[in-house]
């Protein structure tokens, strides 16, 4: 009779999956929000609603330049994460820079990198939601060196860089150094993106530039990250027609 009690409650509980999330807001004036936002999440099984779990209400979460931590559980299994969808439901906007995910189930973490998108309930002040998918288990590593030239450094702008391969393409998030003044004159700055995908020999790369402040390069180098040994060199690309990145977007080539 107890041991068939005991099995007929191990029937009757669900069991509970843990989801867990590293959220950083952008190091812009006005980024963070007070608000909620509603997160879903898409996995290989099948998707999951977490309703409004990013909370920017409580304490320093989704404050400016902040890294905030978030967890939940669910009775649902959706598998290996593919995708991350963000639903706005307040109008103090909000400029998300990139969001890490993972299960108890699956340790692997997930990278989503969200581009200078401003978000809100509000249409005229933002996207009112956004949907991210994963791009790979590839590191890359992207080396930048600023010209000397008068001017050449840059406060004020928001850089993603698409690299071209024989496999395909990855853009990365944007290129910004926590605590840190990048883009300055004669500076070689480092910006390290996981969660890429595999893209082979890389022939290009494109940059993407908003914001007002011009920054001019001498080179760009990307590298790729090997576990348990340096970054292997794929390929460098110097600026010669000293080409201002500027509110613009510009294809470099290996010669």
């Amino acid at each position: 009779m107890g041991s068939t009690l005991f099995l007929i409650m191990l029937i009757g509980v669900s069991a509970a999956y843990e989801y867990k999330f590293n959220v950083f807001t952008a190091n812009k004036a006005y980024a963070g929000t007070d608000g909620a936002v509603q997160v879903i999440l898409y996995g290989s099984k099948g998707k999951v609603d977490l309703g409004r779990l990013f909370d920017g209400s409580v304490g320093s979460n989704l404050d400016r330049e902040s890294a905030s931590h978030f967890k939940t559980a669910s009775e649902k299994n959706i598998g290996a994460i593919e995708c991350i969808e963000l639903i706005m439901h307040t109008s103090d906007a909000w400029l998300p820079l990139k969001v890490v995910a993972w299960s108890d189930y699956a340790l692997r973490n997930v990278y989503f990198y969200s581009r200078y998108r401003w978000m809100s309930d509000s249409s005229s002040e933002g996207a009112t939601r956004q949907k991210i998918c994963s791009q790979g288990d590839t590191k890359y590593w992207l080396k930048t060196t600023t010209s000397t030239k008068w001017w050449s450094g840059s406060d004020n702008l928001w850089v993603s860089i698409t690299i071209h391969g024989s496999k395909g393409d990855t853009e990365t998030g944007i290129l910004d150094l926590k605590d840190f003044d990048d883009f300055e004159s004669g500076h070689k700055d480092t910006y390290i993106f996981p969660g890429m995908k595999d893209v082979g020999h890389v022939s290009c790369i494109t940059i993407n530039a908003r914001g007002t402040d011009g920054w001019l390069f001498t080179e760009i180098s990307v590298f790729k990250y090997r576990i348990g040994d340096t970054p292997m060199l794929l390929a460098t690309f110097v600026n010669h027609d000293n080409v201002w990145m500027d509110s613009n977007v510009h294809k470099f080539c290996k010669e």
